[in-house]
């Protein structure tokens, strides 16, 4: 499977990597989170940021309708 991506973000579905990938996919860039929490990276499928982050919700809601926004699994060993 092929992805065009502007950025990846490892760590992407923390406290840091969230918000910045949110801030990014907002201005029109399409961003790939990179992680290895499957429980965050299901709740950011589903449009429900695991952080308190202001209108991060709406934001993350937005992107993954407009398809600008891939998150990716990284499994652990």
């Amino acid at each position: 499977m092929k992805h065009n991506t502007d950025l990846s973000i490892i760590g992407g579905c923390g406290h840091i990597g969230l918000p910045l990938g949110l801030a990014f996919a907002n201005k029109g860039l399409n961003v790939t989170l990179i992680d290895n929490n499957r429980n965050n990276v299901k709740l950011i499928n589903k449009g429900i940021c695991p952080y308190k982050e202001d209108n991060a919700d709406t934001v993350l809601k937005k992107n993954l309708k407009k398809k600008k926004y891939l998150q990716l699994l990284i499994l652990k060993k």
